[in-house]
């Protein structure tokens, strides 16, 4: 399985707050390994500082590459909404049938019915992804 960790990481580097971006991602990585879900990950916080000296254009087609081999999207809902290229990999999570699992809270969510329908699953908290993940796609 190939999970996809999605959320806003531009708005948070040009807000000199990138740890709000690597920190949640961090977290699910090491509570997935930690039950024992060790599936490939894509972590785009990983490279972000060389990727972003490259064309923004090659940066949308690493994504899409990466989103092609998506089996699973987690979602990190806090600052979406200023983030376009998380509205993006949501919306080519959706439509390609992928399910996206979401924690946290963002106004459009409540107010988009688009974002909403793209959402499969939403929790308040990662520990509750990692349990859902672990009941619904781990396979033992």
């Amino acid at each position: 399985m190939f999970i996809y960790l999605a959320g806003a990481m531009s708005y948070y580097d040009h807000a000199s707050k990138f740890n709000l971006a690597t920190d949640w991602r961090d977290e699910v990585i090491n509570k997935l390994k930690h039950i024992g879900i060790s599936h490939e990950i894509f972590n785009p916080c990983k490279n972000y500082n060389i990727n972003k000296t490259f064309d923004s254009n090659g940066v949308v087609y690493q994504n899409l590459t990466y989103l092609h081999k998506t089996d699973v999207l987690i979602l990190n809902l806090q600052d979406m909404d200023k983030s376009p290229g998380t509205l993006f990999e949501i919306y080519y999570a959706f439509l390609n049938h992928i399910p996206v699992i979401a924690f946290g809270k963002n106004e459009l969510y409540d107010m988009q019915p688009h974002v909403r329908a793209s959402i499969t699953m939403k929790f308040d908290d990662i520990d509750q992804i990692v349990k859902y993940i672990k009941n619904m796609y781990s396979v033992k």
